[in-house]
């Protein structure tokens, strides 16, 4: 190995064989360091990626929209533009209709995700609304957990309305829990969080009982939250609802007072001999007071008026 020298610096070279071990050895540390100072430059120059600022347009991503956890999402941006290319180029309210009614008739996340993309970068106030009408035909349930994340990134009031009316009519379990996330997230941002509210508060799906049932027995998300849940499962009133939440407000802790009186007001307002009968034995024999008061006033309160406690 040859030895580089400085030119200034007129002593004697020595070939590497008959240097000293103590030389051999400091060398062999001196390149080993230099060696890892090196690696540890690159690491830090492979971190420092610039992320492309992201539209609401971009963040209307593919993939599995209801996690285990509760963490917020962070989607991938859309590389291409490409579809959204067809919708800028038709001109009228009709033509992109008709292109909408195409993707929304498809119903794959895919065509959902295309048409989501370019409802959000529509400009045009007719065109968007045109493109929203589309959604009363919506069927595909993969389709609808996609256009749930309209109630998170869109703050157009049109756009909401359009969602939460197709939401009412298709929710199922997994898009109410997602929507659970969304609102326990979005403590910062009160208006996201009246969206969901209303959204849930909208929900006339028997096929979503379950998700309803479980968020109204979750007090953690707020009484707004579980009142909401509650109503909309008294406003289905089907005999899943009255089983289902019968089993809610048992399970309910007695500390949970709030939302064991939304239950019961909840059970009240369906109309069924179930109903009558559970709130009759509450009033006469629940343990807790307040309880009994609870259910005499709901029973006084149902709908028919016809309902004497004694």
């Amino acid at each position: 190995m040859k030895t580089l020298s400085n030119p200034m610096n007129q002593r004697t070279k020595h070939s590497v064989g008959r240097c000293s071990p103590l030389v051999r050895h400091s060398a062999l540390v001196g390149c080993l360091m230099m060696a890892l100072w090196l690696v540890s430059q690159g690491g830090r120059e492979e971190k420092a990626e610039i992320y492309p600022v992201m539209t609401p347009a971009d963040h209307f991503t593919t993939g599995s929209m209801i996690e285990p956890d509760t963490a917020p999402r962070i989607s991938k941006p859309v590389q291409s533009s490409e579809p959204l290319s067809r919708f800028a180029e038709a001109r009228t309210a009709a033509e992109k209709r008709a292109l909408a009614d195409a993707l929304i008739g498809r119903g794959t996340e895919a065509a959902i995700q295309e048409w989501g993309r370019a409802l959000l970068a529509e400009t045009d106030p007719d065109c968007q609304r045109a493109m929203l009408e589309c959604l009363d035909t919506l069927n595909s349930e993969a389709a609808i957990e996609m256009i749930t994340q309209l109630v998170e990134i869109s703050e157009d009031p049109v756009v909401t309305l359009a969602v939460t009316r197709a939401l009412s009519r298709l929710a199922t379990p997994d898009t109410v829990e997602y929507l659970s996330e969304i609102y326990a997230r979005a403590t910062e941002n009160p208006a996201c969080q009246q969206r969901v509210l209303d959204v849930i508060g909208s929900i006339r799906n028997p096929a979503a009982v379950a998700g309803l049932v479980m968020v109204a027995n979750q007090p953690e998300l707020g009484n707004a939250f579980t009142s909401q849940a509650f109503d909309s499962l008294g406003k289905i009133g089907d005999p899943t609802c009255l089983l289902a939440m019968t089993s809610a407000y048992q399970t309910l802790l007695p500390e949970h007072f709030v939302q064991r009186h939304q239950a019961l007001q909840a059970i009240a307002s369906i109309q069924n001999p179930d109903s009558i009968s559970l709130l009759q034995e509450l009033a006469a024999n629940a343990t807790m007071p307040a309880i009994a008061v609870v259910a005499a006033d709901a029973l006084q309160n149902m709908p028919s008026g016809q309902v004497v406690v004694r």
